[in-house]
């Protein structure tokens, strides 16, 4: 059984870096899936042309999903710097700052 908790964008965040979600899907450990893609919001001089803003969930093998993130790719595929964790599930709870992401 999953409990919904609305959370601030900073409770999220401190659960996926204490907890190394991080690591956990660049390990392979969870199985990613674009859910939306656009252009980046800011024209910075580190953002390549053809930079994407990316909307993407990470689900396990049986496809529940474990953690929901923004993150900006470059046109290779790379992600650029750090995922910014939206919505975790961990230990039953689905912390959700959806609201604040925007």
């Amino acid at each position: 059984m999953t409990t919904y908790r609305k959370s601030s964008m900073a409770e999220v965040r401190a659960i996926f870096n204490a907890q190394g979600y991080a690591e956990r899907m660049q390990r392979g450990e969870f199985t990613p899936h674009i859910i939306w893609q656009g252009r980046t919001k800011r024209k910075r001089k580190s953002n390549l042309r053809g930079t994407r803003s990316q909307t993407v969930e990470y689900r396990d093998e049986r496809s529940k999903l474990i953690v929901r993130v923004h993150q900006n790719a470059y046109p290779d595929g790379r992600v650029r710097g750090e995922p910014d964790p939206i919505t975790l599930l961990h230990n039953g709870v689905l912390y959700d700052a959806s609201a604040e992401h925007q």
